[in-house]
């Protein structure tokens, strides 16, 4: 038997020193790697594996790495001592500092990726796990995650048998995260620790995170699916904690903060619920807040205190109550609002609610001298449902100059009410109803500063009432009145390019009204410098407005409007302007006003003293000379055209004192006529232009058709020919000088047009007298007449111009003139009688007709045979080339013409002599005749 003993105990002994050389060697180390790669396929490097002939039995296993996907972990040593190999199994483990790395691009589960829960059927399996006591310990440990750093993580926890009893927990460490500054000491300490298969139990954990302390108890019982948790955390000291994880404009936090928490779940088939208390006491900060044109800058006080409960329907506050004072910040807002510190502003709630609706029990809002108050209903679940009445009693703004920055120039008075009511959500005004029980603004007086840069600028005294009352359900007007008057006489304005003095009349008072969408204007008079407006009608359908109204202007001073409106001072004219419009129909928005389905009818009046059109810009006179580019035709009339526009109906009148343009210069002008189915019909007169009078009848302008033509009928006297010639073509003033008078009808585009010359026509007759043709010269045609009659000699006449009367009968097309007849006749009664045309684009003429020579020295049948009625001497001529110097020519065929008539006249003479004295005598005096007329 000793031997048997012996034998089994060196075979024993051979084992132990067989396993140590075994591990020692490195054989078990590569196994080892080889199944744990295999078994959690990863990539794993251990470290050497030492087992040290002693006991207890260790296991130390040196610097091992082991990354699978994004995590990665690595250790400078593990010890694993295995105190006992009897149940229950005594196991120790250490981690000399341990590193983990997790980098996780954060994935929204689905069913197809695996994120799909297990089914209730699906068998579970059940871990029973043996006897053992485990006592775990990391030293200098750390851990990384994408939003978290752990460093210095020091850890112990025992428990006497795992899973099955309680256990102990140790944990320290600090904690950086992007969300908080610096890194923050982190301190858990649990006792009473239960971690079960079915159940997990806290009897107390308690942390700390710097000055915040948090204890938890509870218990989860994980088969059943019911849980109960309590949570305390408690901040004594704001001021030792981080700062908080979102960006608050705050600093310097003071105050005390205490949370209590319950978080129950009572089956599996339940949702999570909470309930607990918050109370924020002397909490306070110093608060830094800039946007845009708004800062709240200064200390910030809260206290609140409020009870909270959550389901899976939602949150409820059962009570809260509270207090934000900010009396002692400098609150700015846009440059009009400017409060200093101590100046009053405070909000004080106090509200409770058993489910998911609170009631306001009160709600203060304090302002300078203005206390609100408001009480009501809200609902704690999006869209945060309303209904809330707000009171502001009648109040005195004296003092309001030391807030409101554009009223700061001097003493406020007047008085503020207001009373309305709130129904609807919160997050949506637009969709709520609104009822303005009462505003009053009373008497109310200031004087006012304010300017935005380049857009407006106020300065002044200004003075104000409003009484207005009504409702607004979703956006919509339902009903509402509204009266008062504006003061603004010694206020300077300017807004865009509008300009108001101070010192100049601008009042207003109104009276308005609604039913449903429509809006009635009882009255809306403006009373001011450029004169009095009243409007007076209804608007319906505010999106898209509908409107019947009537507009009177009366004397509206358009002198005062040049100076209002500078940028506009070539356009308006001096003088005033009288109307009636009515405007009924649909004004539709974003589009062109021409485009407005709207019927404008009415009258306007103007009486303007004088008007002068812009004059052209002078020519530079250094640059070169060059043919103006061809111009396109108008692509748009006087107006634009549209439905507003083509049914647009005035009756429209207007005198004009004085009218100038260029060196055009007229006096007395009016219009008269009716603007209908976009043209214009009526009359124009001007009393006093190139030294006579112009009367325009049948007028007609179309004033939407792009190039438009207009037609009419002149009727004119005492024009002085030379002024006239001189406006319409300068180098033409020296052809003519008298006066004249006469009919036209007309046809004519635009001067401005680059047809206006191809497209004029006209058609009427002319009188001109008295008369002086500086270009026609008598006695160069009656000295040409001498030179070429046979065998007369006779003395040249004096060289002048023709002077007397002419009339004419004319029509103008396409630049050329037609003269149906003119007959111009001088002061010794000669006439000059011809026919023909005159191109105004070359002033080239094609004249004919004859010259009727009165006390011809040409005597006998010569004279006597060519004479008309009168007894004048007629000789047929041209008058050819251009009209500046123009050329007179006698016929071809005068001779053979003068010298038929002559031998007429001689022959019936002869005739006569012949009957008295016989044929031989007859003879006689025919060879002697034809002697003197061919000068033989």
């Amino acid at each position: 038997m000793a031997k048997w003993i012996m034998v089994f105990a060196i075979s024993i002994l051979i084992a132990i020193v067989g396993a140590f050389f075994l591990v020692n060697s490195g054989i078990l180390q590569a196994r080892l790697q080889q199944e744990l790669q295999t078994r959690c396929q990863c990539q794993a490097k251990l470290g050497p594996v030492r087992i040290p002939f002693q006991w207890p039995l260790s296991v130390r296993v040196g610097p091992t790495t082991i990354t699978r996907g994004p995590i990665s972990a690595e250790a400078q040593w593990l010890h694993v001592v295995i105190a006992s190999f009897t149940a229950p199994y005594d196991i120790r483990v250490q981690l000399v500092k341990p590193k983990v790395t997790v980098q996780l691009e954060v994935t929204k589960m689905s069913e197809e990726s695996g994120g799909a829960a297990p089914s209730a059927g699906a068998p579970s399996t059940r871990f029973v796990p043996p006897p053992l006591r485990l006592r775990v310990k990391i030293l200098d440990g750390e851990f990384k995650a994408n939003d978290i750093s752990v460093q210095k993580l020091n850890l112990e926890f025992a428990q006497k048998l795992l899973m099955r009893s309680s256990a102990e927990l140790l944990v320290s460490a600090r904690v950086r995260t992007p969300w908080v500054p610096g890194d923050w000491p982190v301190t858990i300490d649990g006792n009473g620790l239960t971690f079960g298969e079915e159940v997990i139990k806290a009897t107390s954990i308690k942390a700390w995170v710097a000055d915040l302390h948090a204890n938890i108890q509870g218990t989860s019982l994980l088969a059943e699916g019911r849980h109960r948790w309590l949570a305390e955390i408690q901040v004594p000291d704001l001021s030792k904690l981080p700062k908080p994880p979102f960006e608050i404009p705050a600093s310097d936090w003071r105050g005390a903060l205490h949370v209590q928490a319950e978080l129950i779940k009572p089956d599996a088939a339940t949702g999570w619920q909470a309930n607990g208390r918050i109370n924020a006491s002397n909490v306070s900060a110093n608060v830094n807040y800039r946007q845009e044109k708004t800062s709240v800058i200064g200390p910030v006080a809260v206290q609140l205190q409020s009870q909270f409960n959550y389901t899976d329907k939602g949150i409820a506050v059962p009570k809260v109550t509270g207090v934000v004072d900010l009396t002692q910040a400098q609150v700015e807002s846009a440059g009009v609002l400017t409060k200093p510190a101590h100046v009053p502003l405070r909000f004080e709630v106090a509200a409770e609610g058993p489910g998911e609706t609170l009631t306001l029990k009160k709600f203060d809002a304090h302002f300078w001298q203005l206390h609100a108050n408001a009480t009501g209903q809200l609902n704690l679940k999006a869209p945060y449902s309303a209904n809330i009445s707000f009171n502001l009693p009648l109040t005195a703004l004296n003092g309001l100059e030391t807030l409101i920055v554009p009223l700061k120039s001097s003493p406020v008075k007047g008085q503020l009410a207001a009373q309305a009511d709130y129904a609807g959500p919160l997050t949506d005004p637009m969709a709520a109803k609104i009822n303005l029980r009462s505003l009053q603004l009373n008497k109310f007086s200031a004087d006012v500063a304010y300017e935005v840069q380049d857009s407006m600028r106020l300065r002044g005294p200004v003075s104000v009432n409003v009484d207005a009352a009504g409702e607004l359900d979703a956006g919509k007007p339902k009903s509402f009145r509204a009266s008062g008057q504006a003061e603004l006489s010694g206020l300077s304005l300017v807004a865009g390019p509008f300009r108001k003095e101070a010192r100049q009349k601008l009042a207003a008072d109104f009276k308005l009204s609604t039913l449903g969408e429509s809006l009635r204007i009882d009255h809306l008079n403006v009373a001011g410098f450029p004169g009095d407006v009243r409007l007076w009608g209804k608007i319906e359908q505010p999106t898209n407005p509908k409107v019947d109204v009537v507009i009177v202007a009366r004397a509206l001073n358009l002198s005062a409007l040049r100076k209002a409106l500078e940028e506009y001072n070539e356009l308006i004219p001096n003088g005033n302007i009288t109307g009636r419009l009515a405007v009924a129909g649909s004004m539709k928005q974003g589009s062109p006003w021409a485009e407005w389905p709207l019927n404008v009818s009415g009258q306007i009046k103007a009486d303007l003293p004088e008007y002068h059109f812009a004059a052209a810009a002078p020519a530079d006179k250094a640059a070169p000379a060059e043919p103006a580019p061809p111009q396109p035709l108008a692509q748009a009339g006087f107006l634009p055209k549209g439905p507003l526009t083509e049914k647009l109906n005035l009756a429209f009148e207007a005198t004009i004192g004085l009218v100038q343009k260029d060196n055009l210069t007229a006096k007395g002008a009016s219009l008269k006529g009716r603007v209908a189915q976009g043209r214009f019909n009526g009359e124009a007169q001007v009393k006093e232009i190139f030294g006579g009078q112009f009367r325009v009848q049948s007028l007609q302008v179309p004033l939407l058709e792009p190039n438009a033509l207009i037609k009419g009928q002149v009727g004119f006297s005492q024009i002085v020919i030379q002024d006239f010639l001189d406006f319409v073509k300068p180098e033409l003033k020296s052809m003519a000088t008298g006066r004249s008078a006469g009919t036209i009808s007309f046809s004519t585009r635009l001067p401005s047009a680059p047809t206006f010359m191809d497209e004029l026509e006209a058609n009427g007759k002319l009188n001109l007298n008295p008369v002086t043709f500086n270009t026609v010269k008598i006695g160069d045609l009656i000295n040409e007449l001498i030179a070429k009659i046979p065998g007369v000699d006779l003395p040249k006449a004096k060289v002048e111009p023709l002077k007397g009367k002419a009339a004419a009968g004319f029509s103008l097309s396409k630049q050329v003139i037609t003269l149906s007849s003119l007959s111009a006749q001088d002061e010794g009664n000669s006439e000059l009688d011809v026919k023909g045309t005159i191109s105004l684009a070359t002033m080239e003429s094609d004249l004919k007709g004859n010259f009727h020579w009165a006390n011809s020295p040409v005597k006998g049948c010569l004279a006597e045979g060519n004479a008309d009625a009168k007894g004048r001497f007629v000789v047929p001529l041209a008058l050819r080339g251009s009209m500046h110097q123009p050329k007179l020519s006698l016929v071809s065929d005068l001779a053979g013409k003068l010298a038929a008539r002559a031998l007429e006249c001689e022959k019936n003479k002869l005739i006569e002599k012949a009957k008295k004295e016989g044929v031989k005598s007859l003879q006689k005096e025919a060879v002697k005749a034809l002697k003197g007329i061919f000068g033989q």
